[in-house]
């Protein structure tokens, strides 16, 4: 089976050569290379890199701000019968190549979904997770900043011959046309490394994805995916009061969907309006009662509205299916602060801790414990 890999790069200096030289040890008929406007070095990066293998093939792309056309005019100059886009800051590890191999020589799906882990210093991030290694595929240099990642799903293999076309101005998707047409799609437990978080400029092309959502939203207003990913760009760009007026929005159109739910009341715990996320919350989990992701923040908007009874309730419950969780023992370490109850606060704060070690107010809270123990 004939393998194409694709990229479409604009300025990937810092990771197009970790990339490639990840993406080499593929099987594949040939490397496509789409440039939409590159002004630092990856174009003789690129040269370099295609004087080793002529596999590699470099075109220049004219950008009309639309993620989905851009890809679709990729994929129809490709060879191969089997498409895999990678963006020029992802980076494959072994077990990743060897899996997208498997995964086209098993033919039981059209298309497929690979892991794409973000990697990012910002521990503020919702659902972040610390990472615990001390090296990551491709990095000359690992960070001196603890790195915490996020994943999700991201279509980016599929067989060209079914037809398949991606879809939406950002956030491209491929789901939407496997729904209509009833093809087979398949997650797979393959990562993508992404190092997109980690650069000096990602608050740049955030700028630049809010107003390309902007517009997504006004051409798709009725999709509740299109809101979500407005509100999420608002919020990653601290936009916190602009990201509460469009959740308010999203929840009055949307209130039956648990995606739209589930952002638009991390969008107000952002925003401090603890009553409104406390609402939101208890009707994302009227939709999905076992949620406990939604519990423990139901514990957070209750803790800041001072009622300590239900958030500690709620907490305790979360941790009776997940002792690990760190929003619940962060809660409870909290309450047991504002209570003085020391012996509890150090038990949960500590137990949080473990979690997110160079957590600052869980540091200061402890220090705090420990001089009113030795006071007392």
């Amino acid at each position: 089976m004939s393998l194409s890999v694709c990229y479409m790069i604009k300025n990937e200096e810092e990771f197009i050569g970790a990339s490639l030289t990840s993406v080499l040890e593929l099987p594949c008929e040939e490397i496509l290379i789409f440039d939409t406007g590159s002004k630092d070095k990856s174009p003789s990066i690129l040269k370099s890199f295609q004087a080793k293998d002529e596999r590699i093939d470099i075109h220049k792309l004219e950008w009309t701000n639309h993620f989905s056309d851009a890809r679709n005019k990729i994929a129809k100059k490709a060879r191969g019968e089997w498409i895999f886009f990678v963006d020029g800051d992802e980076v494959l590890d072994a077990e990743t190549r060897r899996g997208v191999e498997q995964a086209i020589q098993s033919q039981k799906s059209v298309a497929f979904s690979l892991i794409q882990r973000n990697y990012t210093l910002d521990a503020s991030q919702d659902q972040v997770i610390p990472f615990e290694g001390t090296n990551l595929p491709g990095l000359n240099e690992f960070p001196k900043s603890p790195v915490f990642y996020t994943d999700n799903y991201m279509e980016r293999l599929y067989k060209k011959t079914s037809g398949l076309v991606y879809e939406g101005r950002i956030h491209e998707s491929l789901l939407p046309f496997c729904r209509r047409r009833g093809l087979q799609h398949e997650k797979l437990p393959l990562i993508l490394h992404h190092y997109g978080r980690l650069k000096s400029g990602h608050r740049q092309k955030l700028v630049y994805y809010l107003d390309l959502s902007r517009q997504k939203l006004k051409e798709e207003a009725q999709n509740p995916i299109a809101w979500v990913e407005y509100l999420v760009t608002l919020s990653e760009l601290d936009e916190q009061e602009a990201a509460y007026k469009m959740a308010q929005l999203a929840i009055r159109q949307f209130p039956q969907e648990a995606q739209v739910l589930l952002t638009a009341y991390q969008v107000a715990l952002r925003a401090g309006a603890y009553p409104e996320a406390e609402q939101w919350i208890r009707m994302k989990l009227r939709l999905t009662p076992e949620d406990l992701y939604s519990k423990s923040n139901l514990s957070t908007a209750l803790m800041f509205q001072k009622k300590f009874d239900q958030s500690s309730r709620t907490a305790l419950e979360v941790l009776g299916h997940k002792v690990d969780d760190f929003i619940a023992n962060f809660n409870l370490g909290v309450i047991a602060f504002e209570e003085k109850r020391w012996l509890d606060a150090k038990r949960y704060l500590h137990a949080a801790l473990k979690l997110k070690p160079q957590e600052a107010f869980i540091l200061q809270a402890l220090k705090k414990i420990e001089a009113e123990q030795q006071t007392n």
